[in-house]
């Protein structure tokens, strides 16, 4: 029994004193070892296998007031996301109402579709009439896409502007079979079996403000944050966000920020002491 004790106990020291061979992404015929080789969100094989899920959250519709619209009486107040991404513009109109209110939408995309290109279709539904459309096939440069569109939000009502209404993208995604070629795709046609609704993008409300009367600024909502948490962007007119809103995109393209809560904490008030007794 001793002696078997003895032997393992040497065949263990042995094996802890050999030398371990250190990790390569080679194995011993100098290929690469695709099955070691670690994995990070931005890895190639992360960009060819992707799924409808995704592509819901890579893809961005951004829309912004022109800087053609720019004035004293249009005034823009935004909001963004934990991402920086423009979740909503409010726009108050003020007399004398502008003849037309531009504006501009482009896609961002956070990655690229290496082996099933996506198609996008918008269109830029205000109130429930189509103000623009378009569409775009992204695949392995997506993330650099440059597609844009330019829309007056007020030729839809023909002068006939309601008090208020919302501008926003009503979109479809498909992710097409894997091995199609994205150059041999006609967005504004192409369909797929995978498809989804669940297109993110800027919401734009507009509201006319009347003589008299003094609109409230709408507060941003619990899932949103403004673009500068210091001072805020309420008031500032079209022009004046539209240099912000570019300056931005350019300096944080990709670029996921992360929001920052505040707590304040209130005390309650003692409760009041009762009066003491008059004496008679």
């Amino acid at each position: 029994m001793m002696r078997v004790v003895m032997f393992s106990l040497t065949v263990l020291a042995l094996t802890a004193c050999k030398p371990q061979k250190p990790w390569s992404p080679y194995d011993a015929s100098g290929t690469p070892n695709s099955a070691d080789v670690p994995k990070t969100s931005n890895s190639v094989d992360d960009q060819f296998n992707a799924n409808i899920g995704d592509v819901e959250q890579a893809v961005y519709v951004n829309g912004v007031i022109a800087a053609e619209s720019g004035g004293p009486n249009v005034v823009v107040s935004e909001a963004r996301d934990r991402n920086k991404r423009l979740l909503k513009s409010d726009v108050i109109l003020k007399e004398p109402y502008p003849q037309s209110l531009w504006a501009d939408y482009d896609i961002k995309c956070t990655r690229n579709f290496m082996s099933a290109p996506v198609i996008l279709r918008a269109k830029i539904m205000v109130n429930d009439k189509v103000a623009g459309s378009f569409s775009e096939v992204l695949g392995t440069q997506a993330s650099k896409t440059k597609v844009t569109a330019k829309v007056d939000l007020l030729k839809p009502f023909e002068g006939n502007i309601p008090e208020t209404f919302l501008a926003k993208i009503d979109g479809d995604l498909y992710l097409m079979p894997n091995g199609t070629d994205e150059n041999k795709v006609n967005p504004e046609t192409a369909t797929a079996d995978i498809h989804s609704k669940a297109v993110y993008s800027t919401l734009i409300r507009v509201t006319l403000q009347k003589p008299g009367t003094e609109i409230p600024e709408a507060p941003p909502s619990a899932a949103a944050e403004p673009t500068d948490p210091t001072t805020g962007d309420a008031g500032v007119t079209a022009a004046e966000m539209f240099k912000k809103v570019r300056e931005l995109d350019e300096s944080q393209d990709h670029e996921h920020g992360e929001g920052q809560e505040h707590d304040h904490a209130h005390e309650a008030a003692p409760p009041a002491q009762p009066a003491p007794p008059t004496s008679e």
